[in-house]
């Protein structure tokens, strides 16, 4: 939390935020900080971890729009993939 304090454009540092939360099961402040490292910039992986929020929270329209965002960015990128086929 430290380094997002320190620059608040560090997307890999708010992902990794959003991690530590998702990995405690707060699905709803984990939300946020993968949002705001979407806004930052919108790489693959944290469109993933969004759509796993989501998952998590059985909305799963919007975990599906993610994991399909996350495929649009990077096709060869297989985890998404996998995701949609799960939801």
């Amino acid at each position: 939390i430290q380094a997002v304090q320190l620059d608040e454009n560090n997307a890999v540092a708010i992902n990794k935020c959003g991690i530590c939360l998702f990995d405690l099961n707060k699905y709803d402040e984990a939300l946020e900080y993968f949002s705001r490292a979407i806004q930052v910039s919108p790489h693959p992986v944290y469109f993933l971890n969004r759509g796993n929020c989501y998952f998590q929270k059985m909305d799963f329209e919007k975990a599906l729009k993610d994991y399909e965002k996350s495929c649009e960015l990077d096709p060869n990128y297989a985890v998404p993939h996998n995701k949609k086929g799960i939801v």
